[in-house]
C-alpha cells in the first residue's frame, strides 16, 4: 500500500521506521542472555523437575533480590535465617520474616551498611569472610539461633592443581 507524501521523509525518521520495523519483527524472540545453548528457565524448567534440589526449595520461599549490586552478602544472609528461622513447612501466617535492613542495623563493630552501599567505604564493597563470619554470628545471636562459624584462608591463591 502507499501512501503519498507531502515532502520526503528524513534520514533520522527513515531510519527510525526501518529499526522499529525491526524490532516488531523480532520482538517475540528474546536473544539469548548467556550463550545459544542456554535455555531460560521460562521456556525449559525440566532441571528442576528432575533434580531433588532440596537446599534449593528449603530457600527459594524466602528469596530475597540484592537491593543494589554490592548487598549479595546481605540478601543471602536474609535468606539463610528466614529459612532457619520460619522454614518449619508450615504457613500459620504469624511468621514475622527478617529484612534486609533488619539484618543491616542488627550488626555491630563493622560498617555493613556502608560496605553493600552503592557508595562503598573508601573505595570498598562488599564484605570479607572475617566480616561475613561477625555478621553470621551476630544475627543469630540476636534471632535467638546457635551458629559456629569458621573462615577458612587460603595461603595459595592460585587456581592451578
Amino acid at each position: 500500500m502507499n501512501f503519498p507524501l507531502k515532502r520526503p521523509l528524513s534520514a533520522g525518521f527513515g531510519l527510525f521506521l526501518l529499526v522499529q520495523g525491526h524490532l516488531a519483527a523480532h520482538a517475540g524472540e528474546p536473544q539469548p542472555k548467556y550463550g545459544p545453548k542456554a535455555t531460560p528457565l521460562l521456556r525449559d524448567h525440566q532441571y528442576f523437575r528432575k533434580a531433588a534440589a532440596s537446599d534449593f526449595w528449603r530457600l527459594m520461599p524466602f528469596y530475597v533480590p540484592q537491593n543494589n549490586d554490592y548487598s549479595c552478602s546481605v540478601a543471602s544472609l536474609t535468606m539463610v535465617f528466614n529459612a532457619a528461622i520460619n522454614g518449619n513447612g508450615g504457613s500459620s501466617g504469624t511468621e514475622r520474616n527478617l529484612t534486609q535492613d533488619d539484618l543491616l542495623k542488627s550488626v555491630r563493630g563493622i560498617p555493613l551498611r556502608e560496605l553493600v552501599s552503592e557508595e562503598g567505604l573508601r573505595g570498598k564493597h562488599g564484605l570479607t569472610l572475617d566480616e561475613l563470619r561477625t555478621a553470621v554470628e551476630q544475627t543469630a545471636r540476636r534471632q535467638g539461633l546457635r551458629a559456629h562459624v569458621t573462615t577458612q584462608s587460603f595461603q595459595n591463591l592460585s587456581l592451578a592443581v
